[in-house]
């Protein structure tokens, strides 16, 4: 830091959030208690698939303390309205008026509103039929036990080879034989010739397992309802206020303006924590119907047959190439399960452009298709799709280097797309601005020691060992909600608010966005405010994922930040009497060029509040920026890891793992580097171990707490090698990409490269996910 307490953009200052968070200061959902509050338990299906045929609350209404047991009938009589999906099938990539998926056939994508109580059928395990409301939780939770529920069980279908088979159980009627989107990209045609002329295929078919987003912090909501005033306020951790303050006030037939949300800290996001979960809506009901303040927080338990899931593709692939190597056409076709409720076809969007990465494919055809079933909804989870897309393609590339004989390197780099390329449109219609593959792939092979491989690999075979080394390259385009704004103003006192539509859940929002208003204005590092996540201040917001916080609100900081400017150089003309075209702005002081008089920009914005600045008595130094469409960047990178495979016990230790990124210009290199070390952690978490698991046929949840679903612990992970490699972006101001999924997306795939090159002497090509140690013991003594 600076003498005059700027922070500069590049720099890395410890986080301002953190000495807030680490003390126990934070505010989370469950932090909320109000006065007088009620609690809600929700009674829940025991069964995947059934006919809701009658809800028995006698004796659970006759519980001292219980409130009400209220069901979808009372919520039907009180005129609110179902949940509906609003982004289940995405604005496009590029013409954000449209959408990103069209089934084949011309008719519409299936999605269907959701009663945030069971109405006549239960489609997964865990779904609410009836909410307890009570004194006090442990009285709510006593009641819900209570509740008689006459079901007719119906047999369910958990995965896509099960939904899609001929007689199989049907989820919807309006979705015939499960099958929600059907639709195709690309060039069938050309694809087929590309094939017809190739002298090798190597065909693939993978599974990218079901997981859970296993946040810190588990689901909380409390509601308030002021009956005299007739606002509704709900506290509670979400990925972007406003879109939950919209929604809610449409299902609850509320003017917007008498709609509050407030979302303090968030303790994790990656995707799920974005959508408005049915519980959020109960309580916010329950709170309007009985005229008190109304609180439910979820277990973990309950999480896992509640929250949103993710992942869970199947994906048949075909890649052509000619004798030397080269890539002349992929087919894919990739089947989703979306689960029960089609609340999400994001990651099928984002996996078909993302096919052909980092290489120059010549055509390509994806045929897609979202799958139903009776399993917990599958949502956007960190990488949305693009984790998926890579892993298919960087396995099928290993697969071609050992069936052609070529070292893995360079048939990718006869392959990589060249920064001369650039701006290159791939075969999936993607334009890539700028990027350099094969510097980054070359610069992660030498961080991973590459050269020295073979002596690592003799020595692990002295202690009975089978090392294996694996790399993949990645590239991301990230897009997210099309809206954003953002307010910046700076006080005669000293301090400057900014206030954005986005919502931090780990990424350090107060940290960089000061950063790029300190840099730009030459104000105080400690002397900027950040406020989000209260829809009585933020006006308008698209929240946070899929890497848009800097690359759009960071756009919109730097349009503030330079009206700003253009404001205080106005009124310093006035209040140094010069010319407009005599004043400079340097080092945080409007400055009458040639002369040593100057104004400093919080004297100009006192001035400015105090109404001393004639002609703007009623301008503030403040500037506000709103937004609407694309903003598309590529952040793309290179992993690898180094494992060694115990062969009598099949169990993997990872030795090394080592990264190189692109993110663009980095705000905060550290912040980076961790959130680099968290992707990687979830996705080698998902290559090794962790996997949602349901019984087929009765779709019960067998993987439904930590004794049953396991996480990466930080001895399971060797310190990482990571190192930035700078491209900026030309699409925004500050030349930023993105740096919240990059650990994640290459990280399956590197894994499992790695493991398949420590068994190559046992003829293993391939494992599918995750890697356990009895699945790599079988495929060794098989």
């Amino acid at each position: 830091m600076a003498d005059d307490g700027v922070i500069r953009i590049g720099e890395s200052p410890p986080r301002k959030e953190d000495g807030r968070l680490i003390t126990g200061k934070g505010c989370y959902s469950d932090d909320v208690t109000i006065a007088g509050q009620l609690y809600a338990v929700m009674v829940r299906s025991p069964y995947a698939h059934a006919i809701l045929k009658k809800v028995d609350a006698t004796a659970a209404a006759g519980v001292a303390g219980v409130i009400a047991v209220l069901t979808d009938a009372d919520y039907q009589e009180d005129g609110c309205g179902d949940l509906p999906s609003p982004g289940y099938n995405p604005a496009h990539t590029y013409d954000y008026k449209n959408t990103a998926l069209a089934n084949r056939d011309g008719t519409e994508i299936f999605s269907a509103l959701i009663p945030p109580l069971v109405r006549d059928k239960v489609r997964h395990i865990g779904e609410p039929v009836a909410m307890i409301v009570a004194e006090t939780e442990n009285i709510a939770k006593d009641a819900a036990e209570l509740v008689f529920v006459d079901y007719e069980i119906l047999p369910a279908v958990t995965d896509v080879s099960a939904a899609l088979a001929p007689g199989a159980p049907e989820v919807w009627g309006g979705a015939p034989g499960n099958v929600g989107a059907d639709g195709e990209h690309g060039d069938e045609e050309a694809t087929n010739a590309a094939f017809d002329a190739a002298d090798h295929v190597v065909t693939r078919t993978f599974i990218t397992n079901r997981v859970v987003n296993a946040q810190m912090e588990p689901r909380a909501a409390t509601a308030v309802f002021d009956g005299d005033s007739g606002e509704l306020t709900l506290h509670t951790g979400s990925q972007g206020a406003f879109i939950f303050k919209m929604m809610l006030a449409q299902i609850l037939s509320l003017d917007p303006e008498k709609m509050r949300v407030i979302t303090r800290d968030v303790g994790g996001g990656f995707g799920p924590r974005g959508s408005l979960y049915r519980e959020f809506i109960l309580v916010a009901w329950a709170a309007m119907r009985l005229l008190r303040p109304v609180k439910w927080v979820s277990d973990r338990s309950e999480a896992f047959i509640s929250d949103h899931q993710c992942r869970d593709l199947k994906a048949e692939t075909e890649l052509a190439l000619d004798k030397d190597g080269r890539f002349l056409g992929m087919r894919v076709h990739l089947m989703t399960n979306v689960g029960a409720h089609a609340v999400s076809y994001v990651p099928l969007s984002n996996g078909l452009r993302l096919v052909p990465s980092v290489y120059d494919i010549p055509s390509l055809y994806v045929r897609y298709r979202g799958i139903l079933t009776n399993t917990l909804s599958v949502s956007v989870y960190r990488g949305a799709g693009r984790p998926e897309a890579i892993f298919h393609m960087e396995r099928l590339v290993d697969m071609a280097a050992r069936k052609l004989g070529i070292d893995r390197a360079e048939i990718r780099r006869r392959n990589i797309i060249s920064p001369d390329a650039m701006p290159y449109t791939s075969a999936a219609g993607l334009i890539y601005d700028c990027g350099e593959f094969e510097s980054i792939m070359d610069q992660t092979l030498a961080l991973a020691g590459w050269k020295d491989l073979d002596a690592r690999k003799i020595e692990a075979r002295t202690r009975g060992k089978r090392l294996g080394f694996g790399f993949g390259n990645y590239v991301e385009a990230p897009v997210g909600a099309i809206r954003e704004r953002v307010e910046v103003k700076l006080g005669g006192d000293g301090r400057v608010t900014i206030v954005a539509g986005t919502q931090s859940t780990g990424q350090g929002h107060e940290t960089t966005y000061a950063q790029v208003v300190s840099d730009q204005l030459s104000v105080p590092f400690d002397a900027i405010d950040l406020i989000t996540g209260d829809t009585d201040v933020v006006k308008l917001g698209g929240g946070t994922h899929s890497n848009r916080s800097m690359r759009i609100a960071g756009t919109l900081i730097v349009e503030c930040d330079e009206e700003i400017i253009e404001t205080g150089r106005q009124a310093a003309a006035v209040i140094l009497e010069a010319g407009l075209t005599d004043i400079i702005f340097e080092n945080g002081t409007f400055t009458v060029t040639g002369t040593d008089r100057s104004v400093g920009i919080f004297e100009a914005a006192a001035a400015l509040e105090t109404g001393r600045v004639k002609g703007f008595e009623d301008q503030r130094l403040a500037a506000d920026a709103d937004f609407e469409g694309r903003i598309p960047a590529f952040p793309n990178g290179c992993a690898a890891a180094e494992v060694e495979v115990d062969i009598d016990t099949g169990a993997v230790i990872i030795t090394r793992y080592s990264q190189v990124d692109d993110v663009g210009r980095a705000i905060n290199p550290m912040i980076v580097d961790g959130q680099v070390h968290g992707g990687i952690v979830q996705g080698v978490g998902q290559a090794l171990m962790e996997n949602c698991v349901y019984e087929p046929g009765s779709g019960q949840l067998l993987s439904g707490s930590f004794m049953d679903y396991a996480l990466m612990r930080a001895g399971d992970v060797p310190s990482f090698a990571v190192k930035m490699h700078e491209v900026p972006s030309p699409g925004n101001p500050l030349g930023v990409k993105g740096g919240g999924e990059g650990g994640t997306t290459p990280a399956m795939a590197t894994i499992i490269n790695a493991i398949a090159d420590a068994l190559e002497e046992f003829g293993v090509d391939h494992l599918d996910l995750p890697a356990t140690p009895e699945k790599i013991w079988r495929a060794i003594h098989q």
